[in-house]
């Protein structure tokens, strides 16, 4: 697919990145709300500080997109542990979660660009799976391959040969 539009440029994010993490987390979150939420927002502070804490821990990683020196979309991964074996490879598992491109950037390649990155370090890392859970709005049409159903994991080995984004899911 041709984009009209160049994708932005995608970096790995920092714990600096937090604040602006948290507030697009918080928008995101009010799309599946129709921006109208049951109940009253926790302090956006609180997801600030777990966010930095995770990032500067290195157990979660996360690729953001910047136009104009803002981000305008990220994902988010989490590195899981597996359990040793005796008899098969033990390398650990990711966990994608927290996907999401603002509305004004979407159409643009931005989430296959952040796909594609996060993928290309799965691959580098030798993780042994990609586990998403495609939402409602995903699995509308947005963002899928056809095998996903909301509400249920989305499995794929992190490459699939002749593919340019992550097999979990494709925009």
């Amino acid at each position: 697919m041709a984009w009209s539009v160049r994708p932005c440029p995608v970096r790995l994010a920092r714990p600096t990145d937090a604040k602006a993490l948290a507030e697009l987390r918080w928008v995101f979150k009010q799309e599946d709300h129709d921006g109208r939420p049951s109940q009253e927002a926790r302090p956006l502070e609180q997801a600030e500080c777990w966010i930095r804490d995770r990032l500067d821990s290195g157990r979660w990683l996360a690729w953001v997109a910047e136009s104009g020196g803002r981000i305008c979309g990220h994902v988010f991964l989490q590195l899981v542990e597996r359990m040793p074996e005796p008899y098969a490879r033990n390398a650990p598992i990711g966990y994608v979660t927290n996907f999401f491109v603002t509305p004004s950037h979407r159409d643009r390649g931005i989430g296959a660009a952040l796909l594609e990155a996060m993928q290309r370090h799965a691959e580098k890392a030798q993780l042994d799976t990609l586990i998403a859970w495609p939402s409602d709005r995903a699995c509308g049409g947005r963002v899928t391959t056809g095998r996903e159903s909301a509400g249920k994991p989305a499995k794929r080995a992190p490459h699939v040969p002749g593919t340019g984004a992550c097999p979990a899911h494709r925009q």
